[in-house]
C-alpha cells in the first residue's frame, strides 16, 4: 500500500494511495488548523465553520443541493474538527468520484456564509453542546484537558464555549477561511481506485483556494502541581472517571514505547486494567486507557464508568496498577501480545478506503511524513520491556495527574490521599 506525495501547481499537497481490487474511492480534504489555532475570542469557530460550508456554495447553493447530490450516488460523507485539523470527506463507488469532488471543491471554495444561515446553525451547535454536556462521558471529556493543559486552546472543548458560539458573525467566518484554508496548507488524500489524470483534475478543481501563511499554535500550560481533581456532581448510579497525564507527542521517538505500554495496560480484554478492575473486582462494565498525541505534547488517560458506591476502591486499584508497571517491567508474553495486537488491529483498521485516506493524511500532517507499515511495525518490534517500565515511571506521576469524576458526590479529599500511597 504505497503512497505518493505531490505538491501541485495550485499549492495543494496530494496524497495518492492506490488499493488493488478496490471498487470505491475516498476523497479526504483536510487543513492543519483546528480548535488549537483559536484565540479565546474564537473558541468554537473552527467547528462552527465546518458546519457552515454545508449550507451551500456556488454550484450547490443550499444544504439540500449538497445532500441530495451526494445521497443520489450513495456517498458516505461528513466532516469533523479536532484540536489540530478540520477535515471533509466522501467515500463513493469509484464511478461517482467526479461528483463527490465537484461538491466538496465547491463548498470549500465558495461557501456562502450567509448571516441567516449562521444564526440558524448557531441554535444547532448550541443544542449539540447541550447534548454533550448532558452525557456523563462527553461531559468528562470536555473538562479533562483543562486540568492538564490549563486555560489554553488545547485545554478548551473543541466545540467551544457558549458565549462565543452566540456571538460569531459572518466576518469571523470569512476571516477564518482566508487565514486558515490557504492552498499551501490543504492536504488532499485519495485512496482506493485512483481516477485517471487525477493530479490535473485536482489542480483545476481547487484553483480558487486562498493564499496565506501558517498560523502558529498557542502553547500549553502543563500541570505540575497535581493531582488536580474535579468532582462534577450529577445524579445517577455511576461515576464517569477520567484519570490521566501529560504524555508523548506524535513526533517523539518514545511514542512507540507508549503505544505498547498503553496496550498492556488498557487496550483489550486481556489488559491489566480490564482484568483487575472488571474481571477480578466487578467494579465496571468497561475500562480502557486512551492516548491522544499532538505534534508537541500528548495525553494518556484511564477512562471508565464505575460503581459510585465503591469509587475509592476503584481508584485505589487503578492507581495500584499504574504504579505496578512503573516498578516492574512487563513479561515477555505481555510484550509479545501487545506488539501483535497493535500490528494486527492496524492492518484490520486499514481495510476500507476511507480509513486509509484519513490515516495517510494524518501521518503526513502530524508525524513528519507518510511511512510504510513495515517501517512502523519495525519501530513497534524494537520496543523493550525496560523501555515500557521506564516510560511508565516517567508518565505516571501524581504531580502531572488530573482526575475528573462526573456523578454522585464523592469525598475528594479522601480520593486525593490515595495518590500519596
Amino acid at each position: 500500500m504505497n503512497t505518493t506525495t505531490t505538491k501541485l501547481k495550485n499549492g495543494v499537497t496530494l496524497l495518492l494511495t492506490p488499493m488493488k481490487e478496490a471498487k470505491s474511492t475516498t476523497l479526504f480534504v483536510t487543513v492543519p488548523h483546528g480548535s488549537r489555532h483559536e484565540t479565546k475570542e474564537q473558541a468554537g469557530l473552527a467547528h462552527f465553520f465546518e458546519h457552515m460550508v454545508f449550507k451551500g456554495g456556488k454550484k450547490y447553493p443550499t444544504p439540500e443541493a449538497i445532500s441530495q447530490t451526494l445521497d443520489s450516488i450513495g456517498a458516505d460523507y461528513n466532516a469533523f474538527t479536532d484540536f489540530q485539523q478540520t477535515a471533509y470527506y466522501a467515500r463513493v463507488a469509484a464511478q461517482h468520484f467526479d461528483v463527490a469532488l465537484d461538491v466538496i471543491s465547491d463548498y470549500l471554495q465558495f461557501a456562502q456564509l450567509r448571516q441567516s444561515d449562521i444564526d440558524r446553525e448557531r441554535g444547532v451547535i448550541l443544542e449539540e453542546y447541550n447534548m454533550y454536556w448532558d452525557m456523563p462521558d462527553a461531559r468528562a471529556d470536555m473538562q479533562f484537558p483543562q486540568l492538564i493543559f490549563g486555560d489554553t486552546p488545547l485545554g478548551r472543548p473543541i466545540i467551544g464555549v457558549k458565549e462565543r458560539i452566540k456571538a460569531f458573525k459572518k466576518k469571523d467566518f470569512s476571516d477564518w477561511y482566508a487565514k486558515k484554508y490557504s492552498a499551501e496548507k490543504v492536504v488532499i488524500s485519495i485512496a482506493g481506485a485512483i481516477p485517471k489524470d487525477i493530479e490535473k483534475t485536482i489542480t483545476q478543481k481547487f484553483a480558487h483556494l486562498p493564499t496565506g501563511q501558517t498560523v502558529p499554535m498557542e502553547g500549553v500550560e502543563l500541570l505540575t502541581t497535581g493531582p488536580k481533581i474535579v468532582m462534577d456532581e450529577r445524579p445517577g448510579e455511576q461515576i464517569r472517571l477520567i484519570l490521566g497525564f501529560e504524555a508523548k507527542s506524535s513526533l517523539d521517538d518514545d511514542i512507540w514505547v507508549q503505544l505498547v505500554m498503553r496496550n498492556i495496560m488498557g487496550s483489550s480484554m486481556s489488559s491489566r486494567l480490564f482484568s483487575e478492575i472488571r474481571e477480578k473486582r466487578g467494579l465496571c462494565y468497561s475500562i480502557s486507557m486512551q492516548n491522544q498525541a499532538f505534534t508537541d505534547v500528548g495525553l494518556i488517560a484511564v477512562e471508565s464508568g464505575l460503581d459510585s458506591s465503591r469509587i475509592e476502591e476503584a481508584v485505589t486499584a487503578i492507581w495500584a496498577e499504574l504504579k505496578k508497571i512503573t516498578k516492574t517491567a512487563p513479561t515477555d508474553e505481555e510484550i509479545s501480545r501487545a506488539k501483535e495486537f497493535i500490528k494486527s488491529t492496524t492492518i484490520l483498521g486499514l481495510e476500507s478506503t476511507s480509513a486509509v485516506a484519513r490515516y495517510k493524511a494524518s501521518q503526513h500532517l502530524f508525524e513528519g511524513g507518510v511511512t510504510p507499515l513495515e517501517e512502523r511495525f519495525k519501530r513497534i518490534d524494537a520496543v523493550s520491556k525496560q523501555q515500557v517500565k521506564d516510560i511508565s515511571a516517567e508518565l505516571f506521576q501524581p504531580s502531572k495527574m488530573g482526575l475528573v469524576m462526573v456523578g454522585p458526590k464523592q469525598d475528594v479529599k479522601a480520593i486525593g490521599q490515595i495518590f500519596n500511597t
